[in-house]
């Protein structure tokens, strides 16, 4: 943690250090009346390392009103007749505030990433919500409108924990997706003879530099797919323009000029991706290759 670096820099500016400064307040009179304190006279102050360190009797002589520095001088009698002033300085030096100090810097970083943790934990949560209710459902083909409901709602709460809603200018947006669920029945081909749907994985390969995409199936033995122009509207929706078919990875078609939609980016991180269609279906796909790329069309 970053926070654990300060801790040793702020371990000299603990009290302990103001302690051996207290101690010299024995030296003079003067100095404890000003704190509203008397010292009888004494010549029993001792240097010793560098601080003023009260000796047995002059830590027995000290008469104060309990306070912050009454309570320290009580300690250091009662140290000082057990033990003189090897004790005293031993007491002196404990560092139980240094001990504090580190305590509540700890509880400093905590409160810190706490909020943190929180979001990510809630994000996981609620994913992971997402992924259960999809669980045998084959990509939304076998879904009923409670499922659907259901999923809907799960994702609405994901969408509210959205990491990134400014989706093209994220760098987890590129890359190829897999369909794990949609309630778009052109996409799941339930308009089409039960042979002729989609058979294994559907793709979706994003690139926000180029702003192209490529849907991929698998039908029968052949691979189909559309590629299409991205024209951004916000900074998490695009108007898409598809512009060329290729079936069976043979047969080129160019598509016709109402070949159009639009989608919008709702949640992204990099696992998981949810966006909406200008038609009302949903999208929820999930990262597989964050390399893949479209070019240029013709390029």
């Amino acid at each position: 943690c970053v926070l654990s670096g300060l801790i040793p820099s702020l371990t000299p500016f603990t009290p302990w250090s103001g302690a051996y400064s207290a101690t010299a307040f024995l030296v003079t009179r003067h100095q404890y009346r000003s704190m509203g304190t008397s010292v009888r006279p004494t010549s029993a102050v001792q240097p010793s390392r560098g601080n003023f360190l009260p000796s047995r009797s002059a830590g027995t002589r000290l008469i104060g009103r309990r306070g912050a520095l009454g309570k320290r001088a009580s300690s250091c009698t009662a140290v000082a007749r057990a033990g003189g002033t090897g004790a005293v300085r031993q007491a002196v030096e404990q560092p139980k505030v240094g001990l504090d100090i580190e305590s509540n810097a700890s509880l400093l970083a905590k409160s810190m990433v706490a909020p943190l943790l929180s979001s990510e934990q809630k994000r996981r949560e609620a994913k992971d919500e997402i992924f259960a209710a999809l669980e045998g459902l084959n990509r939304g083909a076998l879904a009923t409108d409670d499922d659907q409901n259901t999923i809907d709602k799960l994702c609405r709460r994901c969408e509210g924990l959205n990491p990134n809603p400014l989706a093209l200018k994220s760098a987890e947006l590129s890359g190829k997706w897999e369909l794990i669920y949609t309630t778009s029945s052109s996409i799941l081909g339930l308009n089409r003879p039960a042979l002729f749907r989609p058979r294994g994985p559907i793709y979706q390969t994003l690139d926000s530099t180029t702003l192209r995409a490529k849907n991929e199936e698998q039908v029968l033995c052949a691979k189909n797919s559309v590629e299409a122009d991205l024209s951004p509207t916000s900074l998490a929706s695009v108007d898409v323009q598809f512009t060329q078919f290729n079936l069976g990875g043979l047969v080129k078609v160019k598509a016709p000029e109402n070949a159009r939609g639009a989608l919008q980016v709702s949640y992204l991180d990099d696992e998981l991706r949810i966006s909406r269609g200008d038609r009302g279906n949903l999208f929820i796909l999930k990262m597989v290759d964050r390399n893949a790329r479209v070019p240029k069309q013709g390029a």
